[in-house]
């Protein structure tokens, strides 16, 4: 079985968050971490359709960036925590970047809702494109 690289980033630690029934099925790692579903059929979510995978063709693996914005009320402190401790636990390639005075959707123009905890921040944003620009141009070579 050949093994097929699979890089990704995951954008907003509430992303990670909602994703916590589907921990047991997935789990994020190096390149040597299988992040192979292990329950059939697994949901796969395409076009938001409901989709369903029957088996695995190559191992997946992966490398870690979760940006986010350090007073989203979605993923408090110790969610991030816990996230840091389960990826080190499964000898993950991690990063978290933490973006003080910044809550959920800071990278979306259009999110303007402070108090619902959902809101833009320019220079979050910025700072945040910077991260993933290196990100990728480490994982995909520059």
């Amino acid at each position: 079985m050949s093994m097929t690289p699979v890089r990704f980033v995951l954008f907003t630690l509430s992303l990670a968050v909602s994703m916590a029934p589907l921990r047991a099925a997935f789990r994020a790692g190096a390149f040597a971490q299988d992040i192979s579903p292990t329950v059939f059929p697994a949901p796969v979510n395409g076009s938001m359709k409901a989709n369903f995978a029957k088996g695995v063709n190559d191992p997946m693996h992966a490398r870690v960036l979760a940006l986010h914005g350090w007073e989203d009320p979605m993923a408090k402190p110790d969610t991030v925590l816990g996230l840091a401790n389960e990826m080190t636990t499964a000898g993950a390639d991690w990063q978290i970047h933490a973006y003080g005075r910044t809550v959920h959707a800071f990278t979306n123009p259009e999110a303007n809702a402070y108090e619902a905890g959902m809101a833009y921040n320019p220079r979050a944003d910025r700072r945040a494109f910077a991260t993933i620009a290196d990100f990728l141009g480490e994982v995909f070579g520059d």
